[in-house]
């Protein structure tokens, strides 16, 4: 599951920026989200935005 960090965090295995985003195991990913320390990052939205880009470039030019 693909997570936005909210604020910045480390552990012994890991350490993350407020604002980054990154994969991880969904129960984890979940307690995250549950705690506010992360929010869900939706793929579709990003395909989407990636999706829109392509067709703008393509009848610009």
């Amino acid at each position: 599951m693909k997570v936005r960090i909210n604020t910045s965090l480390s552990g012994l295995n890991f350490s993350y920026k407020k604002g980054e985003e990154v994969d991880m195991e969904e129960r984890k990913a979940k307690e995250w989200i549950k705690a506010g320390v992360a929010v869900e990052v939706k793929v579709q939205e990003a395909t989407k935005k990636t999706a829109n880009n392509a067709s703008k470039s393509k009848s610009d030019g």
